[in-house]
Protein backbone atom coordinates (compact mmCIF):
# COMPACT_ATOMS: atom_id res chain seq x y z
CA UNK A 1 0.00 0.00 0.00
CA UNK A 2 2.99 2.30 0.32
CA UNK A 3 3.06 4.72 -2.63
CA UNK A 4 6.17 4.49 -4.79
CA UNK A 5 6.76 7.36 -7.21
CA UNK A 6 9.65 7.39 -9.64
CA UNK A 7 11.02 9.52 -12.44
CA UNK A 8 11.19 8.07 -15.94
CA UNK A 9 14.60 8.50 -17.54
CA UNK A 10 15.02 11.72 -19.54
CA UNK A 11 16.55 11.97 -22.99
CA UNK A 12 20.27 11.22 -22.90
CA UNK A 13 23.06 10.17 -25.20
CA UNK A 14 26.81 10.62 -24.73
CA UNK A 15 28.78 12.38 -27.41
CA UNK A 16 30.00 10.12 -30.24
CA UNK A 17 27.74 7.25 -29.17
CA UNK A 18 25.35 5.48 -31.56
CA UNK A 19 21.69 5.42 -30.56
CA UNK A 20 21.14 1.78 -29.59
CA UNK A 21 17.73 2.72 -28.13
CA UNK A 22 18.63 1.05 -24.83
CA UNK A 23 17.42 4.06 -22.84
CA UNK A 24 14.13 3.85 -24.75
CA UNK A 25 13.77 0.20 -23.72
CA UNK A 26 14.49 1.14 -20.09
CA UNK A 27 11.83 3.87 -20.26
CA UNK A 28 9.40 1.30 -21.63
CA UNK A 29 10.16 -1.02 -18.67
CA UNK A 30 9.53 1.88 -16.30
CA UNK A 31 6.20 2.49 -18.01
CA UNK A 32 5.37 -1.22 -17.62
CA UNK A 33 6.01 -0.92 -13.89
CA UNK A 34 3.64 2.04 -13.66
CA UNK A 35 1.00 0.12 -15.62
CA UNK A 36 1.20 -3.11 -13.62
CA UNK A 37 2.26 -2.36 -10.04
CA UNK A 38 -0.35 -0.89 -7.71
CA UNK A 39 0.36 2.38 -5.90
CA UNK A 40 3.12 3.46 -8.27
CA UNK A 41 3.39 6.84 -9.95
CA UNK A 42 5.65 7.85 -12.81
CA UNK A 43 6.88 11.33 -13.59
CA UNK A 44 7.78 11.72 -17.26
CA UNK A 45 10.97 13.80 -17.60
CA UNK A 46 11.64 13.19 -21.28
CA UNK A 47 11.86 16.91 -22.00
CA UNK A 48 14.48 17.54 -19.31
CA UNK A 49 17.30 15.52 -20.83
CA UNK A 50 20.52 17.10 -22.02
CA UNK A 51 22.94 16.01 -24.70
CA UNK A 52 26.08 14.43 -23.20
CA UNK A 53 24.92 15.11 -19.62
CA UNK A 54 23.50 12.16 -17.71
CA UNK A 55 22.32 14.41 -14.85
CA UNK A 56 20.04 17.17 -16.21
CA UNK A 57 20.57 20.54 -14.56
CA UNK A 58 16.93 21.70 -14.50
CA UNK A 59 15.84 19.97 -11.28
CA UNK A 60 12.99 22.39 -10.48
CA UNK A 61 10.66 21.13 -13.23
CA UNK A 62 11.12 17.48 -12.36
CA UNK A 63 10.85 18.21 -8.63
CA UNK A 64 7.62 20.14 -9.13
CA UNK A 65 6.13 17.28 -11.15
CA UNK A 66 7.20 14.82 -8.48
CA UNK A 67 5.70 16.98 -5.72
CA UNK A 68 2.40 17.44 -7.57
CA UNK A 69 2.07 13.72 -8.24
CA UNK A 70 2.79 13.02 -4.57
CA UNK A 71 0.12 15.53 -3.51
CA UNK A 72 -2.31 13.76 -5.84
CA UNK A 73 -1.51 10.12 -5.00
CA UNK A 74 -0.95 10.47 -1.26
CA UNK A 75 -3.17 13.36 -0.22
CA UNK A 76 -5.66 13.83 -3.06
CA UNK A 77 -4.79 17.54 -3.21
CA UNK A 78 -3.78 17.89 -6.84
CA UNK A 79 -5.30 16.81 -10.12
CA UNK A 80 -4.18 16.27 -13.69
CA UNK A 81 -0.66 15.30 -12.60
CA UNK A 82 0.11 12.53 -15.10
CA UNK A 83 1.59 12.83 -18.56
CA UNK A 84 -0.43 11.64 -21.55
CA UNK A 85 0.41 7.96 -22.11
CA UNK A 86 -0.27 5.63 -25.03
CA UNK A 87 -3.49 3.67 -24.66
CA UNK A 88 -4.39 2.14 -28.03
CA UNK A 89 -4.30 2.63 -31.79
CA UNK A 90 -6.12 1.70 -34.95
CA UNK A 91 -5.32 2.07 -38.64
CA UNK A 92 -7.60 3.83 -41.12
CA UNK A 93 -6.96 5.68 -44.41
CA UNK A 94 -3.18 5.00 -44.29
CA UNK A 95 -2.98 6.67 -40.90
CA UNK A 96 -2.47 5.34 -37.41
CA UNK A 97 -4.87 6.98 -34.95
CA UNK A 98 -3.61 6.94 -31.37
CA UNK A 99 -5.59 7.28 -28.14
CA UNK A 100 -4.05 8.26 -24.82
CA UNK A 101 -4.73 7.89 -21.14
CA UNK A 102 -4.45 11.10 -19.10
CA UNK A 103 -5.14 13.35 -22.10
CA UNK A 104 -8.81 14.18 -21.57
CA UNK A 105 -8.12 17.88 -22.11
CA UNK A 106 -6.12 17.21 -25.28
CA UNK A 107 -2.69 18.49 -26.26
CA UNK A 108 -0.92 21.79 -26.68
CA UNK A 109 -0.30 22.56 -30.35
CA UNK A 110 3.46 22.97 -30.88
CA UNK A 111 4.69 26.05 -32.76
CA UNK A 112 6.46 23.77 -35.25
CA UNK A 113 5.80 20.29 -36.62
CA UNK A 114 5.31 17.69 -33.92
CA UNK A 115 8.69 15.99 -33.43
CA UNK A 116 9.53 12.42 -32.51
CA UNK A 117 7.04 10.29 -34.43
CA UNK A 118 8.21 7.44 -36.67
CA UNK A 119 6.08 5.08 -38.75
CA UNK A 120 6.74 1.79 -40.55
CA UNK A 121 4.95 -0.82 -42.60
CA UNK A 122 5.36 -4.61 -42.41
CA UNK A 123 9.00 -4.20 -43.43
CA UNK A 124 9.75 -2.46 -40.08
CA UNK A 125 11.73 0.29 -41.85
CA UNK A 126 10.90 3.36 -39.84
CA UNK A 127 10.71 6.81 -41.33
CA UNK A 128 9.97 10.20 -39.82
CA UNK A 129 6.22 10.78 -39.66
CA UNK A 130 3.79 13.66 -39.56
CA UNK A 131 1.36 13.89 -36.68
CA UNK A 132 -1.82 15.89 -36.29
CA UNK A 133 -3.77 16.57 -33.12
CA UNK A 134 -7.49 15.80 -33.11
CA UNK A 135 -8.78 16.64 -29.63
CA UNK A 136 -7.35 13.97 -27.35
CA UNK A 137 -6.12 11.69 -30.15
CA UNK A 138 -3.21 11.99 -32.57
CA UNK A 139 -3.10 10.76 -36.17
CA UNK A 140 0.27 9.71 -37.60
CA UNK A 141 1.17 9.24 -41.27
CA UNK A 142 3.90 9.45 -43.89
CA UNK A 143 3.78 9.71 -47.67
CA UNK A 144 6.53 7.07 -47.70
CA UNK A 145 4.44 4.39 -45.94
CA UNK A 146 1.29 3.32 -47.79
CA UNK A 147 0.22 0.62 -45.35
CA UNK A 148 1.32 1.58 -41.84
CA UNK A 149 1.65 -1.05 -39.14
CA UNK A 150 3.95 0.41 -36.47
CA UNK A 151 4.33 3.80 -34.79
CA UNK A 152 6.92 4.95 -32.30
CA UNK A 153 7.06 8.23 -30.40
CA UNK A 154 10.46 9.38 -29.13
CA UNK A 155 11.57 5.77 -28.89
CA UNK A 156 15.18 6.89 -28.91
CA UNK A 157 17.92 7.69 -26.46
CA UNK A 158 17.94 11.37 -27.38
CA UNK A 159 15.68 13.55 -29.52
CA UNK A 160 13.45 16.60 -29.65
CA UNK A 161 10.44 16.86 -27.35
CA UNK A 162 7.72 19.34 -28.26
CA UNK A 163 4.46 17.47 -27.60
CA UNK A 164 2.74 18.19 -24.29
CA UNK A 165 -0.67 17.64 -22.78
CA UNK A 166 -2.77 20.70 -21.98
CA UNK A 167 -1.61 20.15 -18.39
CA UNK A 168 1.93 21.10 -19.52
CA UNK A 169 3.38 17.61 -19.07
CA UNK A 170 5.31 15.87 -21.87
CA UNK A 171 3.76 12.91 -23.66
CA UNK A 172 5.40 9.68 -22.50
CA UNK A 173 7.47 7.85 -25.12
CA UNK A 174 5.97 4.68 -26.59
CA UNK A 175 5.77 2.22 -29.43
CA UNK A 176 2.55 0.63 -30.60
CA UNK A 177 4.05 -2.86 -30.84
CA UNK A 178 6.97 -4.67 -29.29
CA UNK A 179 7.69 -6.72 -32.38
CA UNK A 180 8.90 -3.72 -34.39
CA UNK A 181 12.64 -4.46 -34.21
Amino acid sequence: KLPFIFIQLPMYIPENCPDYKHWAVLREAQNDTFDTVKNTGMVVALDQGEFNNIHPTQKLYVGTRLGNLTLDMVYGLATNTLSPMYKSSYISDNMVHISFDYADDGFKQPESLIAGFEIAGKDKKFTEAYATINGNTISVYSDEVDEPVYVRYNFTNYGEVNLFGKNGLPVAPFRTSRDDF
